[in-house]
């Protein structure tokens, strides 16, 4: 288990994790999930199975966030209430733990989710692009990160 000044721990993920995560999962994540027409279990399941994946533990040692990264580096990210407890604390060790999850990372965000794409710029991601992705009008705004390190 990974830990922090902040106070939140990382370990690997597990399917086991997904229901942890599931029932308490921030209302703007069950949002987004429902105006895309997907499952959030089924969803955080396939990406647990498909990614390299982390659960993490909040400074209460309680589930904060269920995330990954596939080898494309395409990052994903379903939080809990318990993120709100700490947002400072989680935003230091965001910044410097997507440091960590490869050279480039990438994915997009329904763009009625206001909090997520501000906490996406605070931990050093940039728009990229707004997109039309499906047939229910619904814009997303891609983001990007590059992680360099001139050693």
């Amino acid at each position: 288990m990974t830990n922090s000044t902040t106070g939140f721990s990382v370990r690997p993920a597990t399917l086991e994790d997904v229901p942890l995560i599931a029932k308490d999962l921030l209302k703007e994540g069950i949002e987004d999930f429902n105006r895309a027409g997907m499952n959030p279990v089924l969803c955080m399941a396939l990406d647990t199975l498909d990614s390299k994946t982390f659960l993490l533990i909040s400074p209460d040692n309680k589930p904060a966030a269920l995330f990954g990264v596939y080898d494309d580096g395409c990052i994903w990210m379903n939080m809990t209430y318990e993120i709100r407890k700490h947002p400072k604390s989680f935003i230091i060790w965001a910044r410097e733990f997507v440091k960590t999850l490869g050279p480039m990372l990438w994915n997009r965000v329904d763009i009625q989710n206001n909090n997520l794409r501000k906490f996406l710029r605070l931990i050093g991601f940039k728009v990229i692009n707004v997109v039309l992705c499906d047939t229910k009008n619904i814009y997303y705004v891609e983001f990007a990160k590059v992680n360099y390190d001139p050693k």
